[in-house]
């Protein structure tokens, strides 16, 4: 289960979130808009990990595509880490590839 709260023009207080609730369950941001509540320890890296392991992927077999500190752990779990070039400067640090948009990429790997 997840639990989302979407703030129209950026979150505010995020500090306020994390220091109320990070002992008790995994607290993400998306986007900038976006806060993420889910049980400790899920975030998508584990989600990803469990599809994996039941369709018997090895991670390295997988590119993920990401932007924000909501991707970091799915990121850095996939053989192939991709961010966009609006991504957070930290996330961009986990790329092995870039792209202008997910669209874009998806294009270029049909066009190929």
């Amino acid at each position: 289960m997840k639990v989302s709260l979407y703030e129209k023009g950026g979150l505010h207080d995020v500090e306020w979130w994390e220091e109320r609730f990070a002992s008790r369950c995994t607290v993400a941001i998306g986007g900038g808009e976006w806060l993420d509540m889910m049980p400790p320890g899920v975030n998508k890296a584990s989600g990803l990990k469990h599809l994996l392991d039941h369709l018997g992927i090895s991670p390295q077999a997988v590119m993920a595509i990401g932007d924000n500190d909501n991707d970091r752990e799915m990121l850095e779990l996939a053989g192939l880490p991709v961010t966009v070039r609006s991504a957070k400067p930290s996330i961009r640090a986990i790329a092995k590839a870039e792209t202008d948009t997910v669209e874009d990429l998806f294009v270029r790997m049909l066009s190929e």
